[in-house]
This record gives structure tokens, C-alpha cells and sequence, in this order.
């Protein structure tokens, strides 16, 4: 509870447009079985309700360690979306069945990446419109896809 608490008051004063969490498991991804917060359900209910309750806009979850890349999006009650951007691998071998074995229903269309990939975020524009971009690559550095995501996205309603 007291990391918890901590994490929530340090989102909640951040003026941050974007507040990036960094984890090593996935967050949102429902997928049992594997390295990800849904075997932690009370605590993963908990920490979203609170990014709810509080309105804390613009939280972003840059995860990895599932050997393969995608982009995972839930809308809370409010209205607000919240992001997982998941990584992974690089030079580790990637999860090529997670095409035929992952049923993510918050997967973003066209973001699931089963092989060795890297994700670039660039943010731009001005203070009160600010755009993050996440480009994929394949491991010799060719663009695989790209998607936009507008602050006003991560807002509450």
C-alpha cells in the first residue's frame, strides 16, 4: 500500500502532459500465464481506480519482457484511456506464437509485433496539445508501423 500511495501522489503532482510508468510487466494485457499485473488483479484494480478517482490524465505504462511489442489501451469509467506500450525484444528470441496465443482485447490494431523489434517515442507540439508518436522498427531498423496518441486522449471526460 505504501508504494502504492507514494506512486499515486507523485502522478498527482506531476505536471507532466505524459506521465510514463515504467515496469517490467505488462499492466493492462488480461493474458494469464505469463509475467503481467492481471495475476496481481486486487493491486491492478486498485492502482487503476485510483488513476480514475484522482483524475490523474496522460498515465502511459512503457513495459516490456514478453518478447514481443504491442500498444494495449483501456477506457476507465470517466472516460479517460489509459496506455500500456509494451517493448521487447531486441536480441532476445521473440514470442512468434503470441499472435495464435495472446487474446488481448486491448490490443491496438496493428501494433502486435512477434519479432525483434525497438519502439521510438517522440512527443511534439505545443504545451496544451502535445502528440506522442511510437514507432516500431525491425531489428535491422526498417519502420514496421506507427501510431499517435493525443493528450486529450489520456483526459477524463
Amino acid at each position: 500500500p505504501a508504494q502504492l500511495e507514494w506512486l499515486i501522489e507523485a502522478l498527482k503532482s506531476s505536471k507532466a502532459t505524459f506521465k510514463f510508468v515504467c515496469t517490467g510487466s505488462q499492466i493492462l494485457n488480461p493474458t494469464t500465464g505469463y509475467e503481467n499485473f492481471i495475476n496481481f488483479p486486487e493491486e491492478r484494480d486498485e492502482l487503476l481506480r485510483l488513476i480514475e478517482a484522482e483524475g490523474i490524465p496522460g498515465v502511459i505504462f512503457l513495459t516490456g519482457d514478453r518478447h514481443f511489442s504491442e500498444v494495449s489501451v483501456i477506457r476507465l469509467r470517466n472516460g479517460q484511456r489509459v496506455y500500456d506500450i509494451t517493448a521487447s525484444p531486441l536480441t532476445a528470441s521473440p514470442f512468434t506464437d503470441a499472435p495464435r496465443r495472446e487474446e488481448n482485447p486491448y490490443r491496438l490494431e496493428g501494433t502486435l509485433t512477434p519479432q525483434r523489434n525497438f519502439l521510438l517515442l517522440h512527443l511534439s507540439g505545443p504545451e496544451k496539445a502535445r502528440t506522442l508518436t511510437i514507432t516500431a522498427y525491425n531489428s535491422q531498423g526498417q519502420k514496421l508501423w506507427e501510431k499517435s496518441l493525443s493528450a486529450q486522449d489520456l483526459q477524463p471526460k
